[in-house]
């Protein structure tokens, strides 16, 4: 299996859902960091003061894809929600 590079969503070779209508159904976010980005803010924009948020990703992953996707997440998603 191919391995994703830098800025590569790992999910869309996961099968994350394409259309907008599959997404709409998902209880989370998959795909480029601005897509994820939006949908954080979305939540954001939803639930007022809302401080704290869950990441999750499926079981069964293999540690070390796990901890790139972490690293993928700090480091593509996490500068847009830095507060100081």
């Amino acid at each position: 299996m191919k391995k994703a590079g830098p800025g590569e969503p790992q999910g869309h070779r996961r099968g994350c859902p394409r259309s907008p209508t599959a997404s709409s159904r998902r209880p989370g976010f998959c795909g480029p960091p601005t897509h994820i980005i939006d949908g954080i803010k979305s939540i954001e924009a939803k639930y007022p003061g809302l401080e704290d948020f869950m990441i999750h990703w499926a079981e069964g992953l293999p540690p070390d894809e796990f901890k790139e996707q972490l690293r993928w997440f700090a480091r593509e998603v996490m500068p847009a929600f830095n507060r100081t």
